[in-house]
């Protein structure tokens, strides 16, 4: 049987092995376009086609479906379907992987820093001359801008989040503290990379988190 989901999510958190394995098929099922049936359990995700950026878009997916705690580290650990669900079932999905343990600040940091690259592109600016703390209106964000920013962000975090996001977070600050809750955080592009060694310098995280959330993006 399945537990119902204490944040609200549409389906519950899978609790045996065949509901874990059945939830992380059909996911994955979905984003290959492709008969559930058709994906084998056993082949090894870089065999299905899952990339680094699949491999974000999956495991957000099946958090936001199922309640989930996984994180794009988690599937080098567990390479096929049948590992993950086996990982998922047990014990290790209510525990934060590796690369969202201090999600607080970890997670905000890093999200903070994408987000205001992206941002900061939008408005012609540069990173360092945005503040994170001022309202996305004083910022000079309009609707058709504010548009594309959410595009944007949805796309990088394989989301949906409606518009209305940036009403009820109305900072970069504020939602970047949204967002980290939402996904596993790692870096993908060159602006998370430079957040990261910021983290680093500033002991957000140490030496040794900053190599786990870079094993995410090989």
């Amino acid at each position: 049987m399945t537990t119902s989901d204490p944040r609200g999510h549409g389906q519950g958190l899978p609790t045996t092995e065949p509901e874990a394995l059945a939830a992380c098929t059909t996911v994955l099922a979905e984003m290959l376009e492709l008969a559930p049936e058709a994906v084998d359990p056993e082949r090894p995700f870089r065999a299905l086609g899952i990339d680094s950026m699949l491999n974000v878009a999956f495991t957000s997916a099946l958090n936001q479906r199922y309640g989930t705690r996984i994180g794009p580290a988690d599937l080098l650990e567990h390479t096929t379907l049948r590992a993950l669900a086996r990982y998922v079932a047990g014990e290790g999905h209510a525990a934060a992987p590796a690369a969202s343990r201090s999600g607080s600040a970890v997670g905000r940091t890093l999200v903070l820093g994408e987000l205001r690259r992206q941002l900061a592109g939008l408005l012609h600016h540069k990173p360092e001359e945005i503040d994170t703390e001022r309202a996305f209106a004083e910022l000079g964000l309009d609707s058709v801008l504010a548009t594309e920013f959410i595009a944007g962000l949805n796309h990088t975090y394989g989301l949906a989040e409606p518009a209305s996001v940036l009403h009820d977070h109305r900072s970069l600050a504020a939602l970047a503290a949204h967002l980290a809750t939402l996904v596993p955080v790692s870096p993908r592009t060159p602006g998370d990379l430079e957040t990261l060694l910021d983290a680093v310098r500033d002991d957000v995280l140490s030496v040794e988190e900053a190599v786990a959330l870079l094993g995410a993006r090989t």
